[in-house]
């Protein structure tokens, strides 16, 4: 006994110092190491290892119950690991090679001996026995310390394969567990008993369950680093590139880039994960995919950066690869050793590659480097030449080849080959020509005949060839015009004669040698679409340019002879340009603006959507650019000042004569017109309007709080969920429009209350019946207050904050429907409030209003809201006047007032505070059913009451089965059955839900009560329960043909007075004749007597259940 009490402490004396400095572990290992040795011997004797196993596990389950990341606690455990898994090469054991040599010569091992493993098989298998203990510390240390272990061991160490399987059971049970840091360490305990090889194991099935559903943001990190990459797990692995957390996104790319090869991945997967990344919010998550892209893509390729846009298909996906390239050249990408390709061996990675190096070293100013790289502007110009000439002939050897194949039925394999091959090479070389494009706009021009030369083949390209570019290389070309042409009239006098020069191909020769009067008026007719497409978007273009009246410069004669003419067009598209090109001219130009705006007014509201939409966007554009006056100012009477809109006015009269909805003159203003899109079932047009509204609001254009009320209620439809940008535009303007001014925050006030109650009142039919009002007085509270302007990224602004104000308007309107739905939101609100800063007279006012709502308000959580207000305001009531008092109870009389007339101009109706009661005629049927069927049942009403005596002083006053079977018949009013009663724990619930219904929807189901007169009809088979609610009484109804489930709670005045009145009847005499029956119990009666006496009871709750009448 002697030499274990020894050996107990000094293993106490090493759990001691362990717990002090990892420092001390070595020591400590090494030194219960030697007392393993003693305790097992050389004999490897069995009741040695069980000695020492009880000592060791009793020191180190003290460790167990401690929850808490106690560092002393973190160091034992890891001194436990180390010491266990050096077990397994303990001196007193013999090595791998020996012990096979011994298991050779004797393959009858004593029962009694122990292996090199048994110590460490014992200490799992006690660790597995206590992961379900109930304690969760207990549960959270077992798998930690089951976690370290498993990754300390070597590969070599062998587990017992009951302990093994006991082992995974455990941990795949508390990886579901409901403490999230114990389902971490269960997931890091199973990471070694995962089979990659298996699709159906059962540790990765679970990790995958883990990844994609657990609630926990630690949970699913942690199981994104531990499972395993194969095909069915790198699905759910890529998925979480879009998870809500910034950990588990940065935790992603970070393990793609240690486990994930760039080839195992498809092309789409890839443009799919950089470009979540690099757009992500999260500065951390970008700064990961960028490492993922530079230190694992590119390393994997061999720094090769036009292999790794190959990899990323960069003629597809331009936009996601500038991304890559960007993030690229700022985190260290090389571009030394970089040479210019040529024609002949330039492709489309290597052309983009250098087109973002180019445009890296420009924006850097690092003009050495960018010598290096840029080619010279002649040469440039060159191989653009020569890639134009390729493009045109290999268009058009495609279209002779497909004219052969359409003429051709029995064309063979070889010419569809030839022609994928061709379609492949155009596609490349137009990528390749837009690239050189781009790259032209970065070099030096100083050079008088490479700008020339440069400008000459631009010029060429867009008169001859408009037809072999693309829409990007059109833009392209113009923009490098641009560069080309610094001075703004010589850039339009260019950009007008382009427009004018452009030649249809299909033009014949001859057309060349007639009159140029014939000739004129031909083109005009024999134009194709197409040419006509592109003169207009290359003078969109050429107005963009411009910053004076179009007629005053040399694109003052295509307003006439093509803009307005085009506008008439039957193509949609022709017309579309035709109208940016009007809204640009109405923009650079005030009185054109007001001779076309009626003209602009008509297409947005009959043409087609994509035409709506732009001249909706021009109309906003407008108005933001000369405001709401000048536009309605004398627009009707300015249509004819100009010579050249005679043709125009008669053209918007004959429209005006087909289109009612065209306004007859703008003398009334446009902001009606526009405000109809905010309600428009188009997406696209309903955000533009959005935003147009918000940008009028926020540049201080136009002033108003319907308008505003309108924004927010489209910002809480749940019609908008899905429309993205629409709520994010709203999230950004609403804070930056309340703290960027006091007079803002005004309007915000006054748009408060109406927002409310549209919510409030909504019926249950309305998308808006469903808002959460705690969120939208939440979002009004909190623009109206004294945020800083410089806490959302504006200036600085004085006297912001309108709380005091605010408090007031929410306080009246609680005493004005004190059983309102918006009753416990604004009382919360009210609660949440700072009143330190107010001044006494506001806080004096606010109490007297507080001791007002306390008295009226019956709700018992906004009660609990009033009584926190009150100890906030922290005011004695007894110094307040009788004169402020009065003062304020005027103020409720104005406010309910105007209450009342906002209600009429708005429409909606303030719902009675009391729900209506049911008709004459169901209470009667309702009186006639019960009064046939309370005889027949009156046996098991004596039997359900006499379980309700019993709680007699409980709270839910109980009645069971009373007055049962009744066959009451009464409409079910929409209400009736909304709300079940589960069980009685709920109860409580769904009476405070009931009480706090609005008054809206009590008045709306009570109009379909009365509407619906042929309705389906509805039986009571029973009262279950009555509950005491403040003043008011709900009774639990059972409905005859349907589950108990389905029960619902039903205030008094709902319910027919007779049914009420005999369950009341009932409740009270059958609780005295259980009394009684408890008496007769006291003294027990026998044979007949006790017989008849029971009859007899029966008899005398028959009368009495019956009315007078009866």
């Amino acid at each position: 006994m002697g030499r274990r009490r020894q050996t107990q402490m000094t293993l106490v004396d090493a759990f001691q110092q362990a717990q002090k400095n990892v420092v001390h572990h070595d020591a400590c290992v090494a030194a219960s190491l030697q007392i393993f040795e003693q305790h097992v011997g050389e004999e490897r004797r069995l009741d040695g290892l069980q000695a020492f196993n009880d000592s060791f596990f009793d020191l180190f389950n003290r460790c167990l119950i401690v929850f808490k990341r106690e560092p002393a606690v973190e160091r034992v455990i890891e001194f436990a690991v180390k010491f266990v898994a050096a077990t397994t090469t303990a001196s007193c054991f013999p090595s791998l090679d020996d012990e096979e040599e011994e298991e050779e010569e004797d393959e009858e091992e004593e029962e009694d001996q122990v292996d090199a493993f048994s110590f460490m098989n014992a200490f799992i298998q006690h660790l597995v026995n206590i992961s379900d203990a109930r304690d969760k510390a207990v549960r959270f240390r077992a798998c930690q310390t089951l976690s370290k272990l498993l990754h300390a061991l070597d590969e070599e160490a062998e587990v017992d394969d009951d302990i093994w399987e006991a082992m995974q059971a455990a941990m795949l049970t508390r990886i579901r567990d409901k403490i999230p840091v114990v389902r971490v360490q269960a997931i890091n305990a199973l990471s070694r008993l995962q089979d990659p090889s298996d699709m159906d194991c059962p540790v990765i099935n679970e990790y995958r369950q883990r990844l994609i559903a657990d609630g926990s943001p630690d949970v699913r990190k942690t199981a994104l680093v531990q499972i395993a990459m194969n095909k069915a797990t790198i699905t759910d692995i890529i998925s979480r590139s879009r998870d809500v957390k910034d950990v588990v996104r940065k935790a992603l790319y970070t393990v793609l880039k240690d486990k994930l090869d760039l080839r195992a991945l498809s092309i789409q997967a890839r443009l799919d994960l950089v470009r979540d990344g690099l757009n992500d919010r999260c500065s951390d998550v970008r700064d990961a995919c960028a490492k993922l892209i530079v230190n694992g893509w590119l390393e994997q390729l061999g720094k090769d950066p036009a292999q790794l846009f190959d990899m990323l298909d960069v003629e597809t996906d331009e936009t996601t690869n500038e991304l890559v390239a960007k993030a690229m050249l700022e985190h260290g990408a090389e571009a030394d050793g970089w040479k210019q390709p040529t024609v002949d061996t330039i492709s489309s990675s290597n052309a983009f590659w250098w087109r973002m190096l180019c445009g890296h070293l420009h924006h850097k100013q690092d003009h050495d480097a960018l010598d290096c790289v840029l080619p010279v502007a002649s040469t440039l110009a060159q191989m653009l030449d020569e890639l134009a000439t390729f493009i045109v002939q290999a268009r058009t050897r495609l279209h002779e080849l497909n004219s052969d194949v359409l003429l051709d039925d029995g064309a063979d394999a070889t010419n569809d080959e030839d022609l994928e091959d061709l379609q492949v090479r155009v596609e490349s070389a137009t990528f390749v020509f837009c690239q050189l494009l781009k790259l032209a706009k970065f070099v030096d021009y100083s050079d008088e005949a490479g700008r020339r030369a440069m400008s000459s083949r631009i010029r060429s390209l867009l008169v001859n060839h408009w037809n072999e570019l693309t829409e990007t290389a059109m833009t392209t070309c113009l923009e490098l015009l641009t560069t080309l042409h610094p001075i703004a009239s010589e850039r339009l006098q260019l950009l007008g004669d382009i427009v004018h020069d452009v030649q249809d191909v299909n033009r014949t020769q001859d057309d060349e040698d007639d009159e140029e009067e014939e000739e004129e008026e031909e083109e005009k007719q024999c134009m194709s679409p197409e040419c006509t497409l592109t003169k207009l978007q290359i003078l969109v273009f050429a107005l963009k340019q411009l910053r004076t009246a179009p007629r005053n410069t040399c694109l003052g004669g295509l307003v006439d002879t093509l803009i307005l003419s085009c506008i008439q067009s039957a193509d949609a598209d022709i017309r579309n340009a035709a109208v940016k090109c009007l809204g640009l001219c109405c923009i650079a130009d005030k009185t054109f603006a007001q001779a076309h705006l009626l003209l602009l007014l008509q297409v947005a509201q009959v043409d087609q959507e994509a035409l709506q939409l732009t001249a909706l966007k021009i109309l906003f554009d407008l108005v933001l650019a000369f405001g709401v006056a000048t536009l309605t100012g004398n627009a009707k009477g300015s249509e004819t000042d100009n010579d050249g809109d005679s043709s125009m006015s008669s053209r918007q009269s004959d429209s005006e004569d087909t289109e009612q909805t065209a306004p007859a003159n703008t003398q009334t203003t446009i902001i009606p017109v526009l405000k109809r899109y905010l309600d428009s079932d188009d997406d696209n047009l309903r955000c533009a309007a959005v935003e147009g509204f918000a940008k009028l609001l926020l540049h201080n254009h136009i002033t108003s709080a319907q308008i505003f009320s309108h924004l927010v209620i489209l910002y809480f439809n749940p019609l908008t969920t899905e429309d993205v940008t629409l709520r994010q535009c709203l999230s950004v303007f609403f804070p930056a429009y309340a703290f960027s001014s006091r007079a803002h925050q005004d309007v915000i006030e006054e748009a408060f209350m109406p927002t409310i109650r549209t919510f409030a009142l909504a019926p249950r039919s309305s998308p808006l019946y469903s808002v959460k009002l705690q969120d939208a007085v939440d979002l009004f509270v909190y623009l109206t207050g004294a945020v800083d302007g410089s806490e959302v990224g504006l200036p600085a602004t004085a006297d912001l904050g309108l709380h005091h104000s605010v408090a007031m308007t929410m306080a009246n309107e609680v005493l004005s429907e004190p059983e309102g739905a918006a009753v416990k939101p604004l009382c919360k609100a009210l609660s949440m409030l700072d009143y330190s800063a107010m001044d006494d007279a506001t806080r004096q006012a606010l109490f007297v209003l507080g001791e007002s709502m306390l008295q009226h308000v019956d709700d018992r959580f906004a009660k609990g809201s009033l009584r926190k207000m009150m100890d906030a305001l922290n005011v004695d009531g007894s110094g307040i006047s009788e004169e402020a008092r009065e003062a304020l109870a005027e103020k409720q009389t104005a406010h309910q007032a105007t209450r009342a007339e906002d209600l009429r101009e708005t429409g909606l109706v303030a719902a009675p505070s009391k729900r209506q009661r049911a008709s004459r005629a169901a209470k009667a049927r309702a009186a006639t059913t019960l009064k046939q069927n309370m005889r027949a049942d009156s046996a098991d009403a004596y039997d359900g009451a006499a379980s309700d005596i019993a709680d007699d002083d409980d709270e839910e006053e109980e009645v069971h089965k009373v007055a049962s079977a009744s066959q009451s018949q009464r409409r079910r009013q929409p209400q009736r059955r909304a709300r079940v009663v589960d069980d009685n724990e709920s109860d409580e619930e769904d009476i405070d839900d009931l009480l706090s219904a609005s008054e809206q929807e009590q008045e709306s189901d009570a109009a379909e009560q009365e509407e619906e007169e042929d309705g389906e009809e509805f039986e009571i088979e029973q009262l279950m329960k009555v509950k005491h609610k403040g003043r008011k009484r709900f009774f639990q109804v059972r409905w005859k043909d349907t589950d108990p489930s389905e029960d619902t709670w039903e205030p008094e005045e709902n319910l027919p007075e007779d049914l009420v009145a005999g369950f009341d009847e009932a409740r009270k005499q059958d609780k005295e004749n259980v009394r009684r029956q408890r008496s007769r119990k006291a003294k027990p009666q026998r044979g007949k007597g006790g017989r008849a006496a029971s009859a007899s009871h029966d008899t005398e709750i028959d009368v009495l259940l019956m009315s007078d009448d009866e």
